[in-house]
């Protein structure tokens, strides 16, 4: 198992520019799809993975085992 990385405040801060913009454009593109007329369940399970997805991720960042990921994956 591979110990964590030391970062900078900067690193962080940068990072998490990074995150906020990739989820902005996922956001977008949901709302592309409901504009573009895409059926609502299609938009929903749009929807549903990107949460699943954000979660997951924060779960990272806050330092779940791997455990904890797993079951996040599995639900």
């Amino acid at each position: 198992m591979t110990e964590p990385t030391l970062q900078t405040a900067e690193e962080v801060e940068a990072a998490e520019k990074v995150r906020k913009h990739k989820e902005a454009l996922e956001d977008l593109h949901v709302r592309l799809a409901i504009a573009s007329g895409l059926d609502e369940e299609r938009v929903e399970a749009l929807q549903v993975a990107l949460k699943n997805q954000r979660e997951y991720d924060q779960a990272v960042r806050d330092g779940a085992d791997a455990t904890v990921l797993a079951r996040i994956a599995e639900v």
